[in-house]
């Protein structure tokens, strides 16, 4: 077991492994993987715990972070304001950025053209592609995002579980969609909040599509028009 794991994981890892021979002797083999999958949950809770805080430098604002497994995210939806028609608020009220965190269409989350929203970008994202996030951290990819799905998919029912058990921070801050052209400025319509939300992906599908997951961790594929949030991956 690592050395940074907390003793009380140590000690729940250490009780079910001794436990392991007995309740195989008396149970079978069905025993032995219920109590194989019971030590994973918990050993993955605890492992989850280790908590802490992270200054974005470019604009001074503070956000939670949280070790899922290996990984180490951002525990809030960044919210980096861009003077751009990608980088938006919901319902374009600024109130709403400080509570949900910013919304982008997936041209600006990967900090590439807004072309890029229309027609095929996937030569210029690299591995750990840093894209709207800040130094030292990335916009996850597909696999790196199914690493991240498979730890809180076996432990939740639901994205209060994952807030309970994970400390992800998860708020349903809605989404956002371009409709088109007025006045020279960019539309967009806005819904969902208080009922969903949706993160950025950096792998891409087509021209005019990408991967996002969507509040209960399942894959999707969205059009790059979309506004939806951003959470940062350490690199």
């Amino acid at each position: 077991m690592n050395q940074n794991v907390p003793p009380t994981a140590q000690t729940i890892q250490a009780s079910l492994f001794l436990g392991l021979g007995t309740a195989n002797q008396r149970n079978g083999d069905t025993q032995m993987k219920k109590v194989t999958i019971m030590l994973s949950l918990l050993c993955v809770a605890a492992l989850a715990q280790e908590k802490g805080t992270f200054t974005d430098t470019r604009d001074g604002k503070n956000y939670n972070t949280v070790k899922i497994g290996e990984q180490t995210w951002m525990a809030q939806n960044l919210n980096y304001k861009l003077e751009k028609v990608g980088a938006r608020c919901y319902n374009d009220n600024e109130a709403r950025c400080d509570k949900y965190g910013r919304l982008y269409d997936w041209a600006t989350a990967i900090a590439l053209p807004s072309n890029c929203n229309s027609s095929s970008c996937a030569s210029r994202v690299g591995a750990k592609h840093q894209g709207i996030c800040p130094n030292g951290w990335h916009l996850p990819n597909n696999e790196e995002l199914n690493k991240y799905a498979l730890y809180v998919d076996s432990y939740h029912s639901n994205y209060i579980d994952i807030n309970k058990k994970f400390n992800f921070s998860i708020i349903l801050g809605g989404s956002g969609y371009f409709r088109g052209y007025s006045d020279s400025s960019i539309v967009a319509s806005f819904g969902g909040v208080g009922e969903s939300t949706g993160w950025w992906n950096a792998t891409e599908l087509s021209a005019d599509k990408a991967k996002c997951q969507d509040t209960n961790t399942y894959e999707n594929n969205c059009e790059k028009f979309r506004l939806l949030s951003v959470r940062c991956l350490q690199d």
